[in-house]
Order: structure tokens, then C-alpha cells, then sequence
């Protein structure tokens, strides 16, 4: 009703209210943040990013200092992003991209860390009693907090509470002591969280020449693009306003991946589909059209529901279709901070060309694993790790049958570059570091848990260390996960890098067996010749889409349709 004076009143009463009865509390930043909102509302725009920044600032507080629980580390992954998102989308609504960009990208340093502190499942290396005893100290402060909050709420200054004050100190001095036992138990635990959290400048300097990086901020009212060139006398950062929030492009894009799942039977992309990806490319691409037509390849940042957007099968404005999957090579970061660490690890591994690949593992019709899941048997995974075994002359590993094991997995030779997965997967949406590979798997129960032919995320993170530089999950699905807020999707892909690996190609949906042995053989034989991933997933995808693919005996395979080639993603360095 725009009674913004009144409005403000009572606002500003409640956090008087709130910081008295209970300091701390994360509510309050909430009501701080809205005390930001209204000023913006009545134009007062210092005032409002003076609030919002405060807001911020006491956010970031909580969740280094105080004794927050499951819950509410849970809800600054989720709700204090969205201050982030806000105030970095007035930011560069209002000029000032360089500080937008900086802004997101603290976010997203900080997001992955309170989401992973949260999780329910026992990391590998570390003692289940240790992690439980973890949990229910985390428990017990959640408990003693509702007691807080309840006393408070009868007004009662909770500060004031006798005993309760001796009671939090010991539960926090225990719940960080175990903090610390848990990341001596798991030591690669200590670094997931700790990415750069990078200016514009230090993206341009780390940028190669010739890539231009699109960094995403989906509000939820307008979307932010952010089009970074790398660096040179033409360096920018220039900033679009996208007419379309969350919600819009989240329906924008369900519409076209159900068009695009329309591919496993129909062999040519119709009209409807093409449609709808002239209005994503045209929404979302098009703004930074003088920034990408020169460029060598696309740096992806996406943000909230783009993170599912197939920008492989955008369409391009023409009357001959041209997918900005065929048209520019592409590869995905879930921030800037993440693809600098990345690109940092170039040069670390061996000088080796070669591949190692499992495929055809054995799933034995009386394995519970099998009933459980109706695990299929992947027969054409054993032409395609052939086919791309004989790319490399000499120089691959081939591992099939009982021999996919996840024993030959955990200790893999050296001298390898790429390593491809031809397996099962199953990412798992709730719990994403239980996600999980699914290699050789024995008839009966009772294997150890490191030859059980599962593998799951936290066991690659924590005990599998790759030599290979390109893994590639030739699965179902294999970069899916949790989407972690402001930090992109937490699973396998991810589970690969922190293992070791620069680069994971991965897909977004399930993909039809013998149009992703064509396209594998294909971007594997780009690889071979030198090319680097990117422009090497680019080739075989435009070699898919251009026309039938010639087969044995005179026959052809018609793999035109987006949905045989735009699921795969490069995620991590181009190269």
C-alpha cells in the first residue's frame, strides 16, 4: 500500500525489539535487510545499500561465529544468498559492475563451505563416531537455541537466562574442537570451501586470450548478465539487464528441454523446439552479441534455474538453424573463483597422452544393488571404450567386465591424460555427496566398502587420486546434484575435481546409448588430434547435428536431433 514512513517505523521496531530479546539471531539480519528494502522503496538508495551491506556483513558474522545449527547454516546457503543476489543486482542495474561481480563471486566462495559443514552423510576417512558425535553437538545447539528463542519469545532477555549462557560455551568449544578433528581425518575436507573470491581485474588477467566469460545473477524479478572479455587493450565488463526473473526462465527452460526429450524418437528438431531456443539464445545470449561473435569460446557462470538451461541447443537468429553448441566451444563453472583454481592446476599433471576407460561393467541379475536400482547392462559401452581405445594407438587402458571394478578405480596407473567412465550413475538430489558410480558390482553382499563397485562422491573426493586430467562420466545424468545456492551443483562432476581432475565432461540428461558412442568416439578422435576439450565437444557435436552418420554395412544413424549431442558440458578448464 506504499505506506512507507509506517513501514519503516514498525521495522525499525522490530529489530530494536529483536537484537534486545535475542542477540544473534539470524532474524535479525533478516529484518535488517528489509529495513534496506524499504529505503529503497522511498528512494533513499544510499541508505538502502548501507542496510543491505549490514545485513551482509552480519550474515557473514553469524555463520563464521556463532554456534549455528543444521537448519540455519542451511538457511544462509539458501535465504542470505538472496541478499547477495539483490544487492549485486542493484549494483550493476546502477552502473557499477566491477562491484556486482565482486559481490556475487564472495557468495559464491562462501556458499559451498556451510552447505558441506551441514550434510548428513559420514565423510570418507573420518570415523562415523567422530562425525556422529559431531551431529548431535550440532543437535544439542539447536535445541539450546529453540530454548532461547521460546524464553525470548515470552520476553525474557535471553542473555539474562541463568545457566544458559554456561551451557552454550562448552557445546561451541566442543562442536570446534571436532571441526578440527574432522578436517585432520579428511584433509581435503579443509579446502572445499576455501575458492578465491576474485575482483573483475583478477578475471581478466586469468582469462585466456579469447575467451569471454558470461557470468549469471537470476533475481527474481530480472536477471543480470555480466559479459567479461579477457584482458588486452579491449578488456570489459559490461553489464545486461535480462527482462525475465527465476520463475520466467525457469518455465522457458522446461519448455525446451521437454521439447529437446522429444529427440529419443523423433530424428530432426521441429519447429516448437527451435522456436523456443531462438527466445532463450535471444534473451539470454544476445545482449553480448559484439562481445561473443569474435570470441574463441564461452565461459558459463550460470546462477538458480540456468544452472538446467541446455545452452548447447539455443539457436542462433537465422533461417538455417545453428545451435550456439556447434557455433562456439563452451565450458561451465559454477564461479570465477572456482575456474581460477582450476586453470591454476595446469602444468601439475604427467605429460602423458594416453586414456584409460572402464565400461561394460558386470551388474549380476541377484545383486540387491541391481534389484533395487534395475540396473541395465551397458553392452554398447564395451563398442564405445573400444572405439576410443583404438584413437590412441598403444597409448590406452582398457578396463571391461569384472575388471570395471571400483578396486582397479581406486588405484589407477599413471600416465594417462584422460580417463572415461562408461558406467551407471545416480545422482542423488537430497544428499549429493552420496551420489554415486556404479562399476563392477559383486553377486553378494558383504564386499568391503572399498570393492563394493559403488562408488560414491565422498569416497572419489576423499580416497581416489586421479592421474588423469579429463574425466569424462558417460552416464545418465552425471552432472546433476544438489544445486548448492550462489555455488552451482554439488555431485559427481564436482567429486572429480576436488579427486584431482582440471576438467570433467559430464551430461545433463539421460543420454541414448549408441548416439553417445558416436559422439564420444568423435570427441575423443578430436583429442587425439590435439584439440583442446572444448573446441573438441564442439566438433563432435556440430559432426552429429550436421547430418546422418554413416554406419557399418551401408546403413546411417540419424543423430541430428539436440537431444543426441547437447547433453554433454565441459565443467572446469576449456582445455
Amino acid at each position: 500500500q506504499r505506506r512507507y514512513g509506517e513501514a519503516d517505523h514498525l521495522v525499525a521496531e522490530a529489530r530494536e525489539i529483536r537484537e534486545h530479546v535475542a542477540p544473534g539471531n539470524p532474524l535479525t539480519a533478516d529484518i535488517v535487510f528489509f529495513q534496506g528494502s524499504v529505503a529503497e522503496a522511498q528512494g533513499r538508495t544510499r541508505e538502502a545499500e548501507r542496510l543491505w551491506k549490514q545485513a551482509i556483513a552480519m550474515a557473514e558474522r553469524m555463520e563464521d561465529e556463532l554456534p549455528l545449527s543444521e537448519h540455519e547454516l542451511s538457511r544462509f546457503g539458501a535465504r542470505f544468498y538472496l541478499y547477495y543476489q539483490t544487492v549485486a543486482t542493484h549494483l550493476a542495474t546502477n552502473g557499477r559492475g566491477e562491484e556486482a561481480f565482486a559481490l556475487i563471486e564472495r557468495a559464491r566462495a562462501r556458499a559451498l563451505r556451510s552447505m558441506l559443514l551441514g550434510a548428513r552423510a559420514v565423510p570418507a576417512g573420518v570415523p562415523p563416531r567422530l562425525w556422529f558425535e559431531y551431529r548431535r553437538v550440532l543437535h544439542r545447539i539447536e535445541r539450546l537455541r529453540s530454548k532461547v528463542a521460546q524464553r525470548a519469545g515470552g520476553g525474557r532477555n535471553a542473555v539474562d537466562e541463568p545457566g544458559l549462557e554456561g551451557e552454550m560455551a562448552p557445546l561451541v568449544q566442543r562442536r570446534d574442537q571436532l571441526v578440527r578433528r574432522i578436517v585432520a581425518a579428511a584433509p581435503r575436507l579443509a579446502g572445499l570451501g576455501n575458492l578465491p573470491s576474485p575482483s573483475a581485474e583478477d578475471i581478466r588477467r586469468g582469462l585466456d586470450p579469447g575467451t569471454v566469460l558470461l557470468s549469471y545473477i537470476a533475481g527474481q524479478d530480472e536477471t543480470v548478465l555480466l559479459a567479461l572479455t579477457s584482458s588486452g587493450p579491449a578488456a570489459t565488463l559490461r553489464t545486461f539487464t535480462i527482462p525475465a526473473g527465476s520463475a520466467e526462465l525457469k518455465r522457458r527452460i522446461d519448455i525446451l528441454r521437454a521439447f529437446i526429450a522429444r529427440g529419443r524418437l523423433s530424428p530432426i528438431a521441429d519447429d516448437a523446439l527451435l522456436a523456443q531456443g531462438r527466445k532463450l539464445f535471444r534473451l539470454l545470449v544476445a545482449p553480448a552479441l559484439e562481445e561473443i561473435e569474435p570470441a574463441r569460446r564461452l565461459l558459463i557462470i550460470p546462477d538458480g534455474p540456468l544452472r538446467e538451461a541446455p545452452f548447447a541447443a539455443f539457436v542462433l537468429p537465422g533461417e538455417r538453424p545453428r545451435f550456439l553448441g556447434t557455433w562456439k566451444p563452451l565450458f561451465f563453472d559454477p564461479s570465477a573463483g572456482a575456474f581460477l583454481a582450476l586453470r591454476a592446476r595446469r602444468g601439475r599433471h604427467g605429460g602423458g597422452g594416453g586414456v584409460i576407460a572402464f565400461g561394460d561393467p558386470v551388474y549380476p541379475g541377484e545383486s540387491e544393488v541391481v534389484k533395487a536400482l534395475d540396473l541395465r547392462p551397458l553392452e554398447g559401452s564395451r563398442s564405445e571404450v573400444r572405439r576410443i581405445a583404438a584413437r590412441f594407438e598403444g597409448k590406452a587402458r582398457v578396463f571391461l567386465g569384472n575388471d570395471a571394478s571400483e578396486e582397479r578405480l581406486r588405484s589407477l596407473p599413471g600416465g594417462a591424460r584422460y580417463l572415461h567412465l562408461a558406467v551407471h550413475a545416480q545422482p542423488d538430489a537430497r544428499f549429493p555427496l552420496e551420489s554415486a558410480l556404479f562399476l563392477s558390482l559383486p553377486a553378494r553382499p558383504g564386499a568391503p566398502s572399498d570393492r563394493d563397485g559403488v562408488l560414491h562422491a565422498w569416497e572419489i573426493m576423499d580416497a581416489v587420486r586421479l592421474p588423469a586430467r579429463v574425466v569424462t562420466l558417460s552416464g545418465c545424468s552425471t552432472a546433476g546434484g544438489e544445486r548448492v545456492p550462489g555455488e552451482g551443483v554439488l555431485g559427481l562432476a564436482r567429486a572429480f575435481q576436488y579427486a584431482g581432475a582440471s576438467t570433467v565432461v559430464a551430461s545433463q540428461w539421460p543420454v541414448a546409448d549408441r548416439s553417445a558412442c558416436e559422439l564420444m568416439d568423435r570427441f575423443y578422435a578430436g583429442l587425439a588430434q590435439g584439440l583442446d576439450t572444448a573446441e573438441a565437444l564442439r566438433a563432435a557435436r556440430a559432426a552429429l547435428a550436421a547430418a546422418p552418420l554413416p554406419l557399418a554395412r551401408g546403413k546411417f544413424m540419424d543423430a541430428r536431433h539436440p537431444f543426441h549431442w547437447a547433453a554433454f558440458q565441459v565443467i572446469g578448464d576449456w582445455r
